[in-house]
């Protein structure tokens, strides 16, 4: 079912969960996303720093900061969203950042549209990758215009191929081919 605090939140909803942090996300994209798609609902989940706190998307009709909300939640929120957001901000600190949130997105079958990063590069078939806030904009059209149960079913299986046991033996099998060599 839907949680409370987003059944006033008109569809289709955009959204985000995490920590909402200017180092890692990109306020003014998310601001000019917002602006030039005044139909749709941005729905930003989690605590945030003080630049975001201060930022005018506050003033925005269509962007939501509802807040926190328990890690046991995260899926429940995530299933109200029609896509997934991923807008981080491209410097020192996320240029190699593995996007361990995408993973999440996909594992519930989310569209997501996410900073191409050479990381990113990785989910390419099953992620919008943009470079700018006109890549942003007409990959939110088609996430949803292009989202039904067959891409669902195939962002679910790609996810399940990252899990934490996952990576963790293929970071094994490259520690033993080491050694072996």
């Amino acid at each position: 079912s839907l949680p409370d605090e987003l059944t006033i939140i008109p569809e289709p909803r955009i959204g985000y969960i995490g920590d909402i942090n200017s180092l890692r996300l990109d306020a003014e994209l998310i601001y000019a996303l917002a602006l030039r798609k005044p139909n749709y609902s941005f729905v930003m989940i989690g605590g945030q720093d003080k630049v975001f706190a201060n930022h005018p998307l506050h003033q925005l009709p269509n962007v939501y900061f509802p807040g926190s909300i328990p890690k046991s939640r995260v899926p429940e929120y995530m299933a109200a969203f029609q896509v997934c957001l991923n807008p981080q901000l491209i410097n020192e600190i996320t240029i190699g950042n593995y996007p361990r949130k995408v993973d999440e997105y996909l594992a519930m079958g989310k569209p997501v549209i996410a900073t191409r990063t050479n990381t990113m590069e990785l989910f390419r078939e099953h992620v919008y990758l943009c470079n700018n806030v006109e890549d942003y904009t007409g990959a939110v059209d088609m996430a949803l215009e292009e989202n039904n149960s067959t891409l669902e079913d195939k962002r679910i299986a790609f996810a399940a191929g990252h899990s934490w046991e996952n990576n963790g033996a293929t970071i094994l099998s490259y520690i033993q081919k080491k050694l072996n060599k």
